[in-house]
């Protein structure tokens, strides 16, 4: 698991890195229950996205975050 922010004038980025659907799930469980409210209160999120594979049950979970899902295409 990774966070990394980045910023750029008013503009802030969030990077988050899992190791599987399941890691990426346990944090939505614990984000949800202990820090959503607080988090939302600083931050508005305009866009998120998804990269690699997802479980489909991860998907059901986190389907009202509007999120874009990208496929790999190959790593280098």
């Amino acid at each position: 698991m990774r966070y990394q922010y980045f910023s750029a004038g008013n503009e802030v980025r969030l990077f988050e890195a899992y190791a599987d659907s399941n890691g990426w799930e346990r944090h939505v469980d614990r984000f949800l229950e202990n820090y959503a409210d607080e988090f939302l209160i600083i931050f508005e999120a305009s866009q998120m996205f998804a990269y690699g594979r997802v479980s489909q049950k991860l998907k059901e979970k986190i389907k009202g975050f509007g999120l874009s899902y990208l496929n790999e295409l190959g790593e280098v």
